[in-house]
């Protein structure tokens, strides 16, 4: 008896469930060059340059990088992953795949000031369809591989390069997780959202090190400043947080994420379990774990767009 070839790609990915992996960059699409000037909140000057973008995304340490966080069964258990860049202006022509698709927005797509991209919305997604992947780039013979109900699609819109090394402007892997949780498509999960309590009541001037993080919270303590969570999972949290409120519970969430040990390492003082139980009728390990869950579940069998600036 024959079998047809995508039956068989679908008949081996069924006995490998358990290795779910990275599978690589199939296409980088590419738009018109972008060089604005630097928002006002930055402090790092950046240009649009296609080709370094592209040679990025290329680079062994970003392939290694999304091997280890996107394959393994440790980011997406149960889901393959792939990553298809857009480099150059995100509102060029060319990088329009999804125009024909019931809620897209022009809108949406990026406009220069932190402020206008968060709130606009960093991102979108779509379930994954044929005709989306071919118009991304995507082979026939890549699509047979494709498991449209469980695999994910991620679409980083790179616009800016930045030779900062601790720049949220470079296009990592963690930076598009990041952006995921910071204005993108997770930011809008309901369990995303209560998790964000994480960062409610932070001291603006919290830079505590080695993943300290420093609350105000009169219901707490009325007087002073407290250290409230530990929370080492990330490179930024350990240096200590510089950044703003918000990045913390980002910062949390994407090392639970990408990091199987995540959960482990953080810990909270008994006053702000407490605190946390009686706002959210969880602790804090079970407020970040339904924040996770709830995102893997959304994530899988979609195409993610995330503006990684």
């Amino acid at each position: 008896m024959k079998i047809k070839r995508r039956d068989l790609v679908h008949l081996i990915r069924e006995m490998a469930m358990d290795e779910m992996a990275y599978m690589g960059m199939p296409n980088i699409q590419k738009g018109k060059p972008r060089d604005d000037r630097a928002p006002s909140w930055s402090k790092t000057k950046y240009r649009t340059e296609i080709s370094k973008l592209e040679r990025f995304f290329k680079t062994p340490d970003f392939a290694k990088k999304a091997t280890k966080f996107f394959g393994e069964d440790r980011g997406f258990p149960g889901s393959n992953v792939w990553i298809i860049p857009q480099v150059g202006d995100p509102r060029s022509d060319e990088l329009q795949f999804d125009k024909e698709e019931p809620g897209y927005d022009p809108d949406r797509r990026y406009t220069t000031g932190r402020e206008v991209m968060i709130s606009q919305g960093r991102g979108g997604a779509y379930n994954i369809s044929e005709k989306l992947l071919k118009s991304l780039g995507m082979s026939e013979e890549g699509i047979d591989s494709v498991n449209f109900t469980n695999d994910i699609i991620f679409v980083p819109r790179a616009s800016n390069l930045s030779g900062n090394k601790y720049s949220f402007l470079l296009p990592t892997t963690h930076m598009i997780i990041h952006a995921l949780f910071d204005g993108g498509p997770l930011s809008k999960l309901p369990e995303v959202k209560r998790a964000m309590i994480l960062s409610d009541r932070q001291a603006f001037d919290a830079n505590a090190p080695g993943g300290e993080v420093e609350y105000f919270i009169p219901e707490v303590n009325p007087d002073v400043t407290f250290v409230g969570l530990f929370a080492p999972v990330t490179a930024s949290l350990r240096r200590g947080s510089e950044a703003e409120r918000d990045d913390v519970a980002n910062e949390i969430l994407t090392g639970a994420l990408l990091y199987r040990s995540a959960l482990e390492k953080i810990t909270a003082v008994p006053k702000y379990e407490e605190y946390l139980r009686e706002k959210t009728g969880m602790g804090v390990k079970e407020l970040i774990n339904s924040a996770i869950e709830a995102s893997r579940i959304f994530l899988k069998g979609k195409i993610v767009i995330v503006e990684v600036l």
